[in-house]
């Protein structure tokens, strides 16, 4: 018989393994760190905005955040022309460039 603990990692193995459909969002940012992006969500809260839930991968500058030389936030400009991704399409994409 296998005890609780065993069970339980069991069960929640077997939970995680059944819906590999479902990307993670702190997989999602630790492949996308691996690949030197920056996972960015949208800032708008609304959700009838339009953007929200959406996400952008962002290369990394030198300081370790996604901006052009100028100092304007490369997420901010994207999602501000309307630009961005589902959780999907960014699982999707990394996994391509894996």
């Amino acid at each position: 018989m296998q005890s609780r603990s065993t069970l339980r990692a069991t069960l929640c193995k077997s939970d995680i393994m059944s819906t590999p459909t479902t990307p993670n969002l702190f997989q999602l940012r630790k492949l996308a760190t691996k690949h030197g992006y920056l996972l960015v969500k949208s800032p708008a809260a609304d959700p009838e905005a339009e953007g929200y839930g959406l996400y952008l991968l962002v290369i990394r500058d030198s300081a370790g955040r996604g901006s052009y030389p100028r100092g304007v936030t490369v997420a901010e400009a994207a999602f501000a022309e309307g630009m961005g991704m589902t959780l999907d399409e960014i699982s999707s994409e990394l996994t391509r460039r894996a």
